[in-house]
């Protein structure tokens, strides 16, 4: 399986259609209105779509089509499933271990300042 080719497409989507704002979405995605807007363009061409009806005035100048609503769930899971993802794979990185069993003047004086990690090593003394 491979990811969407308009990943970045479907993220503005879900955030412009949460937000029902060009610009509201942009804030969060830190991009400009307009870089939503031509995201959302694209992706309509792309498919042959369209998500959003566009007004000029008025309190509803962007409002998500039946086509976007149908989606919308499924973004959001789909995203949810991405971030949860991303946060195993961030965790798997905090789980190594290593254990040495040295003296504890020499944890203490030597090697606690040479071994720098990120996260930062927890140096447990162990009471045998």
């Amino acid at each position: 399986m491979r990811a969407p080719d308009h990943l970045n497409a479907l993220r503005a989507v879900e955030a412009a259609a949460r937000h029902q704002s060009f610009a509201l979405a942009a804030q969060e995605l830190n991009v400009t209105p307009a870089a939503v807007g031509q995201l959302v363009r694209r992706l309509e061409e792309s498919l042959g779509v369209e998500l959003f009806h566009r007004a000029q005035s008025g309190p509803a100048r962007l409002v998500v089509t039946e086509a976007a609503k149908a989606v919308i769930p499924d973004l959001r899971s789909g995203f949810a499933s991405l971030s949860a993802a991303m946060d195993r794979l961030r965790s798997a990185r905090k789980r190594r271990v290593l254990s040495v069993t040295v003296p504890s003047a020499f944890a203490d004086k030597w090697c606690q300042r040479r071994l720098k990690s990120d996260p930062p090593l927890a140096l447990s003394p162990i009471v045998t």
